[in-house]
């Protein structure tokens, strides 16, 4: 993976390991799929939603657990497409 840190057992890092255990290059069109997947409005505005309590410090622990596991595939994303930028993640 590139230089994101992915908690070693969660559901995009052990998802990266599958992709990665494949020795092929990724095709354009899969990089370009990969790439092109956003984040369903809701959960965009709940993205925001927790994001702001953490910037506010009032983040409880499933919330971080939960904001967590949205970074991780955010995180996914970029370390399963060499090159890809942060940004695209969720579609800023």
């Amino acid at each position: 993976m590139s230089s994101h840190v992915l908690t070693p057992n969660t559901e995009a890092a052990i998802l990266a390991r599958v992709i990665e255990s494949d020795p092929s290059p990724i095709t354009g069109d899969v990089a370009r799929c990969l790439l092109s997947m956003r984040l369903p409005p809701a959960d965009e505005e709940r993205v925001n939603e927790l994001s702001a309590k953490a910037r506010a410090g009032s983040l409880g622990e499933n919330e971080a657990q939960e904001l967590d596991s949205y970074l991780h595939i955010a995180a996914f994303g970029s370390d399963a497409v060499p090159g890809a930028k942060a940004s695209q993640e969720f579609g800023s």
